[in-house]
């Protein structure tokens, strides 16, 4: 059964969404990256530090958060031709490799000179790539997620920041910007993709994967990416 939440919690978030819509509209037409996540972190972290507590969420769509997570994470696999994809793997590799290593004996260090984070919410906090996965992961493993969130989207807030002028001195002045493909609604893969994100936890369960609230939905993505469905290679509808 859904519960209702209380006046104070549904008081909040009719506050905090229509305000981080409205500074998404602003960041996107700034062209800033990542704008809409950024706009929902300085919303929420500004309310929820006004306020002296965390915004609490409701468990239902916090799982399906967590499953749409999971599937934008695992799209990326399955909308290239495996030729493709085949030709990246092992430069993919070695990068990898390189950054988690990095990042590892970062993670090591910290955790050594500051006795209260443990290895496993250093390790959370340094990898890069993952500031809207890390933080879900750190929670069901049990690290200290708000650790994690904070190091992970102010790394995000500067990359976010700084990448606008860097692109812009590396971009040549005549080179031409990434066309972007009409997009066209299916309803079979809609269908497809709200399954995935309410019922990948529970494969992932199934499976005993750790954080499985996001490695079930993209185990899924993949699995049913394979034939083009998700990918946008096959229609479906």
């Amino acid at each position: 059964m859904v519960s209702l939440p209380d006046r104070s919690t549904a008081g909040a978030w009719a506050l905090v969404v229509p305000l981080s819509t409205a500074l998404g509209v602003v960041l996107s037409r700034a062209h800033v990256p990542a704008a809409w996540i950024v706009a929902a972190i300085a919303v929420s972290g500004a309310f929820a530090l006004g306020r002296g507590q965390e915004l609490r969420v409701n468990t239902h769509y916090y799982r399906f958060g967590r499953g749409i997570i999971g599937i934008m994470a695992g799209l990326p696999l399955v909308s290239m031709a495996p030729a493709t994809l085949a030709s990246f793997t092992l430069p993919g590799l070695l990068f990898s490799v390189l950054t988690v290593g990095c990042s590892l004996a970062v993670a090591l260090a910290l955790a050594r000179a500051q006795k209260e984070v443990s290895r496993e919410t250093a390790v959370l906090a340094m990898l890069p790539g993952g500031a809207s996965t890390m933080p879900l992961i750190a929670r069901e493993v049990g690290a200290d997620y708000r650790f994690v969130a904070l190091t992970q989207y102010l790394r995000l807030l500067v990359v976010s920041v700084t990448l606008p002028p860097v692109a812009h001195l590396l971009t040549p002045p005549d080179s031409p910007g990434a066309e972007q493909g009409a997009y066209r609604f299916r309803l079979g893969a809609t269908v497809l993709i709200l399954a995935i994100a309410l019922g990948g936890d529970r494969v992932g369960r199934w499976l005993r994967l750790p954080a499985s609230g996001v490695l079930g939905p993209l185990l899924l993505t993949v699995a049913c990416g394979l034939d083009g469905t998700l990918a946008g290679r096959k229609s479906i509808a």
